[in-house]
């Protein structure tokens, strides 16, 4: 049989000869079985290799070593824009096939065919046109120049530049286009700035090609209409970079009052951040007389396939992350399109008839462009990379690093190995005789690192989601994990992006976190299909602008996260699928018989200690806020009575019925049921019991906030208030108007800004000086994405090394982040900070070690708990 296997789902069997399977589910499989000889696999098929993904080039070097110890392997590369002599030398002078493809043949024009046919004209004083440079007064954006002349000739050419600057660009232009062209055409292409996206030019090529098609439309009969198949003409795929560029065109197009008729024109965007509603839309195929123009950026690329599209306008430009080793963030760089990139995206066009493609950059720029994008591996941060490399015992991270078929920057994996020390992942270097540190050369996997690389998730995640289980905080820790490992659940909607962000802002209630924002969002989901069914739990998403696809996987990314965690160890062998309360008890169908009992979570009041379920806690004090912080209790026991099919507690039976006799016969033939089929028919008290256990601090949010440092420490920025004064502020006459608030953001490599889609924007009122981030990001400015307000002690307990000043009253972290601190004190967070570690390294190098029931655990657990709580 055929089978497949992707994240979170399989599909195979003991009769499944071909799997169609992820690069990453293949590189867990390796982890395993590093010879591939389960089945034995005689046949790897890698397609899509010319994207060049982390992942895929991983792969590739370690199949190089397999093919040596596996001559009887099989390996085939596929693409459609394979740099074929690259991969065939790096794979010693393998056989090359070139099979035609099945698509049909798409015209390629460029921008001075655009140009030329819209009859565009970009004046030099236009937005549009580039800026002449005072140095060297030349225009950027010819064809190449040869500055080889010499004598009378290079005189004169050199006289020309200077009094004409663009005279000379015409004159190489019109050599590299040829004589065809017309004097408007080329002198735009002198004038026009190639590093900008020209929304005006779009707009007019859009306008002339639908023009030309209802033009056309009239005079020929649809016959692909009548049998049922897509418009004849097809939909305009626009290729642009990012969210902003296409709002700006969106918004460029819709002011043409002919482009605005929504019975003639679908103008639908495409992008990642947009709800699946939204991006079904794409797929639908319009009626006749309408043409579906798509937005979209390089999604539409690969990953998603527009069936019906017959035009591309490819903007040449596209978005790339960066990664920036130096200083640890990710750049987000606007950069021009590969040949490979370019021909994947025209080749959109050739899926249902002949397409036409239109390039908006010049022929002659070809010359000069990439063959090939940039490796993902010399652009991504190369930790996970790493932690594969010491899992997989492949030896030392640089020598194999550098077999692969374009080698990583050195830098890049020092600074790599360098952060997974500081993570306690890999090993430290030692120092040598004249105590200097050498340079590592990969460091081994420590305890802690064996851990994290067992863990399909960032180091930092992992390590965040291990201290969850430790400190008994396992459900918030894993639902902000999947989170930042997948992606936000939150949509911006292009018409309702400010109503969103006042949404996201509502469910933060000044929580000042966009972790804990998402927390509750997620929480107030499982709750209301928990409690008031699928129906309202619609509601609450479209409510929210919430993603129903982005929970269901953070939500099932969860439960594979605690299945791995349980293998090593961290969490016990629940056998319930799910870790939730069991809430409201709801009435059984009277037609069913089958005994069940029902365990509903109680907790311990600390003013009274009496035990209280949620509703009988809300009738007494009217809130759950101190039921939620409280410690477990016994959980109260209910049974079905099968003449009525309601859940009674031993109580409210005796009450209704006036003895316990059946009672005690429904507990006898529910065990039986137990034992007989298991735990679909009755849930177990020691399984609840176990859940309750590894959550008892799931409502402590500032311990969430301090696992969250445990994490992604060092990604710490510090808070400075300042003060600015408004427009019409006096001092003397005692302050006219009022002075305004800002704030300052410092890390340890410079200035920073929040980004505007977190809920911490615009944020002044920041009780603590400190915030805690997942990543940094490089665009216009530096951003932080996904931060969180910390505390002073999250600091001081898990974040770097400290230093205890006692003349000073200083206690220093990691020589940065000082704080005054009483003597005693300072003393006592240190002493606490060592059990801390204690506590930690036992478990991490001997998971089957039971903190859950350890006196000394439960106490180290309980004090870091309290003294969160106590944080003023």
């Amino acid at each position: 049989s055929v089978g497949y296997s992707i994240r979170l789902e399989t599909k195979r069997s003991a009769r499944t000869r071909l799997l169609f399977c992820t690069t990453g589910i293949l590189l867990r499989t390796l982890e395993s079985d590093r010879e591939l000889k389960e089945g034995p696999i005689s046949h790897i098929v890698v397609d899509e290799v010319h994207e060049r993904s982390l992942d895929s080039d991983f792969l590739l070097i370690v199949l190089k070593d397999l093919l040596r110890r596996r001559p009887g392997l099989r390996l085939v590369l596929m693409s459609a824009t394979l740099n074929a002599d690259l991969f065939s030398e790096y794979f010693e002078g393998c056989k090359v096939l070139d099979i035609p493809g099945r698509t049909f043949p798409v015209t390629r024009l460029f921008l001075e065919d655009v140009v030329e046919s819209t009859g565009y004209f970009c004046p030099p004083g236009s937005e549009y046109a580039a800026k002449l440079k005072t140095t060297e007064r030349k225009v950027e954006g010819g064809p190449p120049v040869h500055r080889s002349m010499r004598g009378s000739a290079g005189r004169v050419l050199e006289t020309l530049q200077h009094a004409d600057p663009r005279g000379i660009q015409h004159v190489r232009i019109k050599k590299a286009i040829g004589t065809e062209y017309s004097a408007n055409t080329i002198d735009t292409l002198a004038t026009m700035d190639m590093d900008r996206i020209n929304y005006d030019l779009l707009a007019a090529l859009v306008k002339q090609i639908v023009v030309q098609r209802h033009s056309e439309a009239k005079k020929i009969k649809h016959k692909e209409e009548k049998k049922g198949g897509p418009p004849i003409d097809g939909a305009i795929l626009i290729f642009l970079t990012g969210f902003n560029e296409i709002k700006t065109l969106l918004e460029a197009l819709r002011k043409d009052r002919e482009l605005a008729d929504e019975s003639r024109f679908w103008l639908v965007p495409l992008h990642s951040a947009l709800s699946s509603e939204d991006q079904r839309r794409v797929f639908k195929i319009p009626g006749p007389g309408i043409t579906k123009i798509v937005l979209s950026t390089n999604i539409a690329e690969t990953s998603v396939t527009i069936n019906d599209c017959t035009v591309v306008i490819d903007c040449g430009k596209m978005k790339e992350t960066q990664y920036d080793s130096q200083n640890g963030m990710s750049c987000l760089v606007e950069t021009a399109v590969s040949r490979a990139n370019a021909s994947q995206r025209a080749g959109r066009a050739g899926r249902v008839r002949e397409g036409i493609a239109y390039h908006l950059f010049p022929s002659y720029h070809q010359e000069t462009m990439l063959a090939q994008p940039i490796p993902e591996m010399h652009r991504a941060p190369l930790e996970a990379l790493c932690l594969r490399i010491k899992i997989l015992r492949l030896g030392d991270i640089h020598k194999f690093l550098a077999r692969a078929l374009e080698p990583p920057p050195s830098g890049a994996i020092e600074h790599a190995i360098k952060v997974l020390q500081t993570l306690n992942a890999l090993s430290s270097p030692e120092k040598s005789k004249d105590n200097k540190v050498e340079v590592a050369r990969g460091g081994e996997l420590t305890p802690l690192g064996y851990h994290l690389a067992r863990l399909p998730v960032d180091a930092r995640i992992a390590k965040m989601m291990i201290y969850g289980c430790v400190f008994r905080c396992v459900e918030p820790c894993l639902t902000i994990a999947a989170s930042m490992a997948f992606r936000s659940p939150f949509m911006a909607p292009f018409d309702k992006r400010e109503e969103a962000d006042k949404v996201r802002r509502h469910i933060s209630n000044g929580n000042i976190s966009d972790h804990l924002t998402l927390l509750a969002a997620y929480d107030g989901w499982i709750d209301i299909q928990r409690t008031s069914g699928a129906s309202a739990a619609r509601q609450y998403l479209r409510k929210n602008f919430l993603s129903y696809n982005t929970l269901s996987m953070i939500r099932n990314m969860k439960e594979q996260f605690k299945k791995l965690l349980a293998n090593i160890g961290f969490l016990p062998q629940i056998r319930s699928a799910t870790l939730r309360s069991l809430g409201k008890v709801s009435k059984t169908s009277s037609s069913s018989s089958r005994p069940r009992i029902f365990w509903e979570e109680r907790r311990i009041d600390s003013s009274d200690g009496k035990p209280y379920t949620e509703a009988s806690f809300v009738d007494v004090y009217g809130g759950l806020t101190e039921w939620k912080l409280s410690k477990p209790g016994p959980p109260l026991e209910r049974r079905v009575d099968p003449s009525d099919g309601n859940a009674y507690t031993k109580h409210s039976f005796l009450e209704t019925y006036g003895g316990l006799k059946e009672w005690e016969a429904s507990g006898k033939a529910a065990a039986a049921a137990m034992r007989a089929k298991g735990k679909n028919v009755v849930r177990d008290y020691e399984t609840s019991e176990a859940e309750r256990s590894i959550n008892e601090n799931q409502g402590n949010l500032r311990l969430v906030r301090a696992l969250l440092v445990a994490g992604l420490y060092p990604n710490v920025v510090r808070v400075d208030r300042v003060d600015v004064k408004k427009s019409g502020y006096n001092d003397r006459k005692g302050g006219k108007g009022d002075k305004k608030v800002e704030v300052k953001l410092t890390a340890n490599t410079g200035s920073v800004e929040i980004h505007p889609a977190s809920v911490l924007w615009g944020e002044a009122g920041f009780r603590y000086p400190f915030l805690i981030y997942h990543e940094k990001v490089k665009t216009s400015k530096v951003y932080l994405r996904d931060a969180t307000m910390i505390t002073p002690y999250s600091l001081l307990l898990f974040g770097g090394n400290i230093k205890v000043d006692h003349t000073m009253g200083q206690v220093v972290v990691d020589d940065w982040i000082s704080f005054n601190i009483p003597a005693q004190h300072a003393v006592l967070i240190h002493q606490l900070r060592l059990q801390i570690d204690k506590l930690l390294q036992r478990k991490i190098t001997e998971p089957q070690y039971d903190a859950l029931n350890c006196d000394q655990s439960n106490k180290i657990v309980e004090a870091v708990s309290q003294l969160m709580l106590s944080e003023e």
